[in-house]
């Protein structure tokens, strides 16, 4: 919504208000232009707005929308802070539930394809933090019972399968933005992918959304902060 109203008269002032407002409502925006409008008389001024986007890639949302009145998305980051518990996991969604947040986010991965078995201190240690498919199923239902979004990042190519009934989009984890295959395997779901930036250069993040714009439209970077 502008706020200029119908019959105000343009100037410089109230037209680069209007076009930085348009360019606001969504990351993908990258130009706007207001043009006579043919057969327009010109003293009255008729304009028409012309809105550019990223070629390819247009508008991204999860959910149908952009997140809450307040123009903000909150995510809940849960991640593995469950620590193998799957009560604790419970309760951290129905606790993100009364804060308001509109999604929570896990991880989903499986030990055996990160350490192998003969390893078996470490390999145990990170099997602790596991949760297992039915585990994740119940959380879901969980998550959508409280009027939330459910995002996860799979860790690996199995758990990418297995996610894609369950989430309303994909997070490919900042170590993970070069990691082709999977990425591959997220773009064929037709689910909305956030990919994270970390401590990637800009030219690893530039290929990153060549390979994706060459197989899927919604998705969108992450540049995470540590407040």
């Amino acid at each position: 919504r502008l706020d200029i109203k119908s019959g105000e008269e343009f100037n410089v002032k109230n037209i680069q208000k209007a076009r930085q407002e348009i360019i606001t409502l969504g990351p993908f925006i990258r130009g706007v232009d207001f043009l006579p409008k043919v057969g327009s008389n010109p003293d009255r001024r008729n304009l028409l707005v012309q809105v550019v986007e990223t070629p390819r890639t247009g508008m991204f949302s999860l959910g149908g929308g952009y997140g809450t009145e307040s123009g903000l998305f909150g995510v809940a980051e849960i991640g593995n802070n469950h620590e193998g518990s799957f009560e604790v996991a419970k309760e951290l969604v129905r606790r993100a539930g009364e804060c308001g947040v509109d999604a929570v986010k896990f991880q989903t991965f499986q030990t055996r394809y990160f350490i192998s078995a003969t390893d078996r201190a470490r390999y145990e240690r990170l099997r602790s933090f596991e949760l297992s498919y039915p585990q994740f199923e119940e959380l879901q239902k969980l998550t959508k019972s409280l009027g939330l979004l459910f995002i996860s990042t799979p860790l690996d190519l199995e758990s990418a399968a297995f996610l894609e009934d369950l989430v309303d989009s994909y997070k490919i984890a900042s170590g993970d933005n070069n990691f082709y295959p999977l990425i591959e395997r997220v773009c064929k779901t037709g689910k909305p992918i956030i990919v994270s930036s970390g401590l990637s250069d800009l030219a690893r993040i530039s290929r990153a959304v060549r390979f994706i714009e060459e197989r899927w439209t919604a998705f969108g970077i992450e540049q995470d902060l540590a407040v």
